[in-house]
């Protein structure tokens, strides 16, 4: 698997098969910058206790596990194939900023359990939908999410679920 897991690490990614059922292939790692042009990718995630920012820019590529974004960072998707069989979502944030510009996104999962679900503080929530943006009370840094461009489809459920669970209900989650 390729992993940035080390500080101020960079890479460019091409293509290769990074995939392994329930098994991440990538965690970003503080002040690391990893731009992703092609491949296929299992999960891709971000730690909760990053201190710094990571950046990730994917251009390309197949996606088959969540993209697990709860650290502080910039995201940017630009296109690719994103699906995901093992989680509720196909991606969930909890920290820093995603814009996404392309791409086509495909789940179908019910919104079954959503009214009753909790934002876990230590992991991937019970929340279900295509992409899930997530906050809860204690969990340093804003959420924003900028969508301009790209196909969302969850023939069975919500294609964007919003979970707010801290005490300031208007300035943690920014959606554009």
């Amino acid at each position: 698997y390729y992993t940035s897991k080390k500080e101020e690490f960079d890479a460019v990614i091409e293509e290769g098969d990074y995939t392994e059922e329930n098994i991440y292939a990538m965690f970003l790692g503080s002040n690391s910058e990893t731009t992703i042009n092609g491949g296929k990718f299992g999960g891709i995630y971000s730690n909760g206790s990053l201190t710094n920012d990571c950046v990730l820019t994917i251009n390309d590529g197949e996606f088959t596990e969540l993209l697990y974004l709860a650290g502080s960072g910039t995201y940017k998707i630009e296109d690719g194939e994103f699906t995901d069989t093992n989680k509720n979502a196909v991606i969930e944030i909890k920290r820093g900023t995603l814009e996404i510009n392309g791409g086509t996104f495909t789940k179908n999962v019910t919104n079954e359990g959503n009214e009753n679900a909790i934002v876990d503080g230590n992991g991937s929530g019970a929340y279900k939908g295509l992409i899930i943006v997530s906050k809860k009370a204690g969990y340093a840094g804003d959420v924003s999410v900028t969508i301009k461009g790209g196909t969302f489809t969850n023939e069975s459920g919500d294609a964007i679920v919003m979970a707010n669970e801290t005490d300031d209900l208007e300035s943690v989650i920014t959606i554009n």
